[in-house]
């Protein structure tokens, strides 16, 4: 039964190697301001990528599931609640870039923003993910597997 998150688990990879580039392009004034169109790429990536494909994997199929159970779903609520304070922080992120010169609203946006991100990652990878799969039954395990391959 465990491993059926394992491609939520691949998604966090990816998605931890664009946010150190990220983290470590915003801290570089001039760096950021000769490749404002690669910072803004990256924001369109994690949009795309972060927002639409792997949170909506959670939001639309892994979060209804969890609850369904009583003792997931408040879990459930609070990474949807995290969810959305990324969107807002990642909308920021992009305003501002959109605006030169940079300041330190930026990099303090996306220090922010990764900060959100890695600690979300963490809590899934440490804690959620493993009771998810300790938690529901094998027809739920089977079903949620299916629906997030098929999502």
């Amino acid at each position: 039964m465990s491993g059926v998150l394992d491609c939520l688990r691949g998604e966090h990879t990816v998605i931890l190697g664009v946010i150190n580039e990220l983290s470590v392009r915003a801290h570089d004034p001039i760096a950021c301001e000769a490749d404002r169109l690669h910072m803004l790429a990256l924001t369109r990536f994690l949009h795309e990528y972060v927002d639409v494909i792997h949170h909506g994997k959670e939001e639309h199929v892994l979060f209804p599931m969890m609850r369904t159970n009583p003792s997931l779903a408040d879990l459930a609520d609070l990474l949807n609640d995290e969810h959305e304070q990324g969107r807002t922080l990642a909308k920021r992120i992009t305003e501002l870039l959109t605006q030169p010169p940079f300041d330190a609203r930026l990099s303090a946006s996306i220090d922010a923003y990764v900060d959100l991100l890695r600690e979300h990652i963490e809590k899934e990878e440490r804690m959620i993910f493993a009771t998810v799969e300790n938690t529901l039954d094998a027809t739920e395990i089977q079903q949620l597997g299916h629906d997030l391959v098929a999502y």
